[in-house]
């Protein structure tokens, strides 16, 4: 991993890996809509900004990532947001677009404007949720959870097209985390009283799943640690997605 892009890369797990793999000798181009909040400041760190639901817009600035750094080796694709939540019937179709555009659509913008710039091969990661593979019961979370189940489907079914260009693309799948805050569309929520659920157990492996545990997998994920993994989903969520994520007040 000598050549990192990582979108999304100013703040939360983004800059965490960005740090991270800065501090362990990569080059790392960080792109994202927000300031940089001095994340270009970091040594072996630089700072392009981005919108990752544009299309053309991103083909051009990974490009620059990658003359920036001689290349492209590895993409953290850590851009998301959670978006609005609401009751289906509450939510707006704008909202649900919104969504998708950040969380999937931005995935497809990232990959897609990467493969060119990586000839020699190397890796991508993108974020998912365990809202987007088995826990589906996040109060109005709609949106957000088929934009995370349309991202694993996306890294399952491109694996094998990447493969013959020498690239491995694999997602994480993050529970619980403590210490981070996934912001809403405009923090906007509505409707939501008649869809609050209560927990029916604990998460089971005890303690806090940290920023840490994440970096740690999204670092495996990128290096040659795991060079003969592709198109998986990799749960970081002590098990918590095994419960179900609790059940509806008054529902069996």
């Amino acid at each position: 991993m000598k050549r990192l892009v990582v979108t999304g890369g100013a703040s939360g797990i983004g800059a965490a890996v960005a740090r991270a793999a800065a501090g362990a000798g990569s080059r790392v181009v960080v792109l994202d809509l927000a300031d940089s909040d001095g994340i270009g400041d970091v040594d072996g760190v630089s700072f392009l900004r981005a919108d990752v639901t544009d299309a053309d817009g991103m083909k051009a600035v990974m490009k620059s990532a990658a003359t920036v750094m001689g290349g492209v080796d590895a993409v953290f694709a850590a851009a998301g947001m959670l978006g609005t939540m609401a009751p289906v019937e509450h939510l707006l179709p704008g909202e649900w677009r919104a969504t998708l555009a950040v969380n999937l659509d931005g995935f497809f913008h990232t990959v897609r404007a990467a493969v060119p710039q990586m000839a020699a091969g190397g890796a991508i990661v993108g974020t998912s949720s365990i809202h987007g593979i088995r826990t589906h019961a996040a109060p109005g979370g709609v949106a957000y959870g088929v934009a995370k189940a349309g991202l694993v489907a996306f890294v399952q079914t491109s694996a094998v097209e990447l493969a013959r260009h020498g690239i491995r693309i694999n997602a994480i799948a993050p529970g619980k985390v403590g210490g981070t805050r996934l912001l809403t569309q405009n923090n906007a929520a509505h409707d939501l009283e008649e869809l609050q659920h209560e927990r029916i157990a604990d998460i089971p492996l005890a303690g806090e799943t940290t920023t840490d545990d994440i970096v740690a997998a999204v670092e495996f994920l990128l290096t040659d640690a795991s060079r003969r993994v592709t198109g998986t989903v990799l749960p970081i969520d002590a098990g918590q997605s095994l419960l179900g994520g609790g059940v509806l007040k008054g529902r069996p």
